[in-house]
């Protein structure tokens, strides 16, 4: 619903599908990490508190240690999530990227190469997501629920 109003502000060029891209992006990351930092138990915060740490300090040593995997999810999320964007905003916007290429070549009933395209991107979206689970397990080792599949 935001590319044309995107396309409309900045134009045809990059810059409104890198900025459509970055918006989709952007709210599975904030509201995940936002849980995250929330999700440690009560009794979690009441040890850290009897032991007299400062805000900074149960910030840094417990709510970040215990956000980071929901940040990461949120990022595997947005990882999809801008691909998905990128394409719309050149599908809609034109250019000269996968998007107007899927466009022209619906258009011109050039099916095969609609699939193909459509293969490539979800193998694009598939590798982004992939490293992304990559630097999950390589950042937050601690987190049990890590499965090498990046599952979780």
């Amino acid at each position: 619903a935001f590319a044309p109003l995107f396309i409309a502000w900045l134009g045809f060029g990059i810059s409104s599908k890198v900025a459509l891209a970055a918006f989709i992006a952007t709210f599975p990351i904030v509201v995940s990490t936002a849980a995250g930092l929330y999700a440690s138990s009560e009794n979690e915060r009441m040890l850290f508190k009897s032991i007299g740490a400062s805000r900074m300090q149960t910030l840094i040593r417990l709510k970040l240690p215990n956000g980071l995997p929901y940040f990461f999810t949120g990022l595997k999320i947005a990882a999809v999530g801008v691909m998905a964007g990128a394409i719309t905003g050149e599908f809609l916007g034109g250019g000269k990227g996968f998007g107007a290429l899927i466009r022209v070549s619906a258009s011109q009933l050039n099916t095969p190469r609609v699939f193909s395209l459509i293969i490539y991107l979800s193998f694009l979206g598939l590798s982004l997501y992939l490293i992304v689970v990559w630097v999950q397990n390589t950042f937050v080792f601690w987190n049990k629920s890590n499965k090498p599949g990046g599952i979780g």
